[in-house]
């Protein structure tokens, strides 16, 4: 008897063994043909074991580490931690910027240089977005911006990876509530399903890089009791991106501990940021629950920026950063080293708000980690830069 599902990107098939005391277990990767008496990708044998769907599925995700998932397709949604140039283009960032409201670098992201998602796209193999000069470096964004066949612009000629980018700062997961000069994770799935429309996803699987959160709940003001709202719509507008892409897999970032960020330095312990705590962690909770319960066939896993953060945090001299803003007046380098190499290790930007780009590749090496556990993205797997190191014992 042959029973197919699937697991991790595969579809499985199990045979049983005549004495039912036995399973063949057999891997094909998904959307690929099989035609008559070709072997399976990957094929394992359990003896000595009671068929049942309800003991294989666990047993096997135990005993065996599946291959990775080759990814041909990298799309990120996000805020102002992940954007290369959305808000800064719009009439509402344009307006905030003209009156001091958002402040971004002269390539348009939130940071001194680059983000964490520039370093994922270099480590994966693409050529430096942030390069030579402005016009340079914005005519190098802007195939990433929106999908289309030019999406693989700058990639590994030998291993063409498609990226793009919708992430735009201010935005927030949840779209019930109106914030002025806020967008949302439901717009910019919006703007991604009419370029899909438009020109069609390429073959292969693609790996959805999705971190909000942090908007709803501390730039508009939602209740922290009630972030489970905005795991719930996030988690839909998943399932209406599988519905156009079946081949979409996901890794969601958590929330960092609102507690350890520079604009609050001395207010620790007042009420309004540990509700921002307590909301964190509450999106958290229901971020994992809605995984759990709603992404059965297209695998998503969280990446655990709160954790790994807090532990950086509470350990900066071991990192080498110092908890304070940047002076202002910081220039965007294009490649070089660091002109000041104490402002590089700030914690913050000037803005008070914002990464630099020494933190950001730090939050890098967390998603990077998280990714080559389960997929193959580029050449990011062997690079040894894109790895997290502890340090410190605090």
């Amino acid at each position: 008897m042959r029973e197919p599902w699937t697991f991790h990107g595969y579809r499985v098939e199990r045979s049983e063994w005549p004495h039912h005391d036995a399973l063949e277990i057999s891997f094909f990767p998904m959307g690929e043909a099989r035609a008559a008496g070709d072997s399976a990708a990957t094929r394992f044998f359990l003896a000595s074991f009671q068929p049942s769907n309800g003991f294989i599925h666990p047993c096997i995700e135990g005993l065996f580490a599946m291959p990775n998932i080759a990814i041909k397709r990298l799309i990120v949604f996000g805020d102002s931690l992940s954007d290369i140039g959305v808000k800064r283009k719009t009439v509402a960032g344009q307006f905030a910027a003209l009156f001091g409201l958002m402040r971004t670098n002269q390539v348009n992201r939130f940071s001194d240089n680059r983000n964490w998602t520039d370093f994922i796209w270099e480590w994966a193999g693409g050529q430096p977005l942030i390069t030579v000069d402005k016009p340079t470096s914005e005519a190098a964004a802007t195939p990433h911006l929106r999908w289309s066949q030019n999406s693989n612009r700058a990639s590994r000629t030998d291993n063409p990876l498609f990226y793009v980018n919708y992430a735009e700062g201010g935005a927030m997961g949840g779209s019930d509530r109106w914030g002025a000069g806020l967008g949302t994770f439901r717009e910019q799935f919006d703007r991604y399903r009419a370029d899909l429309r438009a020109y069609g996803p390429t073959p292969g699987n693609g790996l959805y890089l999705i971190w909000f959160g942090l908007n709803d709940l501390v730039t508009n003001g939602r209740d922290p009791a009630d972030m489970k709202a905005v795991a719930q719509q996030m988690s839909q507008v998943c399932q209406e991106i599988i519905a156009l892409d079946p081949n979409a897999y996901f890794l969601f970032g958590n929330l960092p501990n609102p507690q350890e960020a520079v604009r609050y330095l001395g207010q620790e312990a007042t009420d309004k940021v540990l509700g921002f705590a307590d909301g964190s962690f509450n999106f958290s909770h229901e971020l994992a629950k809605e995984i759990n319960e709603k992404f059965r066939s297209n695998p998503a896993h969280v990446v655990d920026i709160y954790t790994r953060m807090d532990h950086v945090c509470r350990n900066l001299n071991s990192y080498g950063f110092t908890k304070e803003k940047q002076p202002t007046g910081i220039e965007v380098r294009y490649g070089a080293p660091p002109r000041n190499q104490l402002a590089a290790y700030c914690t913050t930007t000037s803005d008070g708000a914002h990464p630099t780009e020494e933190v950001y590749k730090v939050i890098a090496q967390i998603w990077a980690d998280e990714i080559r556990k389960h997929y193959d993205v580029g050449v990011l797997t062997p690079n040894t830069e894109a790895r997290f190191t502890t340090k410190g014992s605090n």
